[in-house]
């Protein structure tokens, strides 16, 4: 949690001794620890060595004078915080108080002081002050948060490397003498005995599944993105020769508009497509099954659009299609472990875009997204000298 507050410091600055001891006897009225100088150098070590909640300085004085001290406290980043008020017995006038505030002074006084009115505004610096730190308390908290969580998620990241290869092994065990035990026996026992060998080999094929989304889930986020060109129409084509071997046994048809070049992690990217139109073959029904993937730029974005024509999505569902382990429509008829949509929506969103879904039962769906065209994105300072 953030620090307490400890008692504040003022540092006061004035050649005539006797006005330093007049002033501090006024600032035992405040709550606060007072330091005195009595000349500009002096006055400089002491801030070059402590933190000071507020400076009130003479302005005219030998050799550094109360102009020139404010001028190397502004210009110094480890005090350039610091409120200054400008103490002085000459006459007011107004060039006087313009190069007073011009020189960082936030206010300025005029002998004799008015104590009353000089402790009012004392207290009103030493409560700016307080807020000032709590303030940095504050950030220094978050940003220790901040570094905490990145290491859980580092963490996180390099267990589900682990877990998944530790998962994998005994399931290649598994699925291998359910592959030996299919090929000898199916059709020599019993009908429940092929049934079992079945059920194995598709718990083992829904195990590797889920360990692949999980792994996908968390590495959508374990590491940073890259920022580089990317042809999204090289990446489709990897995509749907990825996808080779479902799209000729479900004979869909998909059509695929010439897409743009964006800046972002080609490999990332290359999940948003995917997985989109893996669900959407996913849930193709009838006689002619069709993907169609478009887009248009408008206002700096891309609008993509993947549209299908298979069962769609309950309007009471499509809320809940991109929240994690959330799986919609007939769970026994479709196969999934709930987390693809969740990756895409995580990587679209690490791209600076936005993605949700349109869709009418027994009509399909349009899952639509964008992402910032490429002159509109901020790159890394590296990638920007290059490009």
């Amino acid at each position: 949690m953030p620090g307490q507050y400890t008692k504040p410091k003022i540092l006061i600055v004035d050649d005539v001794m006797p006005n330093l001891f007049m002033l501090g006897q006024i600032l035992k009225g405040v709550d606060a620890e007072v330091d005195q100088a009595n000349s500009g150098d002096d006055a400089w070590e002491l801030i070059r060595e402590n933190q000071y909640a507020l400076l009130m300085t003479d302005v005219r004085m030998p050799g550094m004078s109360g102009y020139d001290l404010a001028q190397k406290v502004h210009g110094d980043v480890r005090s350039s915080y610091l409120p200054i008020i400008f103490i002085t017995a000459w006459e007011e006038n107004d060039d006087d108080t313009y190069e007073g505030y011009d020189n960082g002074a936030v206010d300025y006084l005029f002998k004799p002081l008015n104590a009353k009115k000089l402790l009012s505004k004392v207290r009103v610096f030493l409560e700016l002050d307080k807020k000032r730190i709590e303030l940095e308390d504050s950030l220094n908290y978050v940003h220790e948060a901040r570094l905490k969580l990145e290491r859980k998620n580092q963490d996180l990241a390099n267990f589900a490397h682990i877990a998944s290869h530790d998962l994998k092994t005994p399931l290649v065990t598994i699925s291998t003498f359910a592959e030996f035990l299919g090929k000898k026996y199916t059709g020599r026992l019993d009908d429940k005995a092929d049934g079992y060998i079945k059920r194995i080999s598709d718990g083992v094929a829904s195990m590797r599944g889920l360990i692949d989304d999980l792994l996908e889930y968390t590495m959508a986020e374990g590491e940073g993105l890259k920022h580089d060109s990317v042809d999204l129409n090289v990446v489709m084509g990897d995509v749907l020769s990825r996808l080779e071997s479902v799209i000729d046994e479900k004979r869909v048809t998909i059509e695929c508009e010439s897409l743009p070049t964006v800046v972002g992690d080609m490999t990332r990217l290359a999940q948003i497509f995917q997985n989109l139109i893996a669900n959407a073959i996913k849930f193709v029904k009838g006689r002619d099954p069709r993907i169609y993937v478009s887009v248009i730029e408008d206002a700096g974005f891309w609008y993509f659009e993947i549209a299908d024509n298979g069962v769609g999505i309950r309007a009471r569902d499509v809320g809940r299609v991109f929240k994690a382990r959330e799986r919609v429509g007939n769970t026994e008829e479709f196969e999934g472990t709930g987390l693809g949509l969740s990756v895409v929506q995580r990587v679209v969103e690490d791209h600076k875009g936005q993605i949700w879904v349109e869709s009418e039962l027994g009509v399909g769906s349009k899952f639509k997204f964008t992402l910032p065209v490429a002159r509109d994105v901020t790159l890394p300072e590296e990638v920007a000298r290059a490009a």
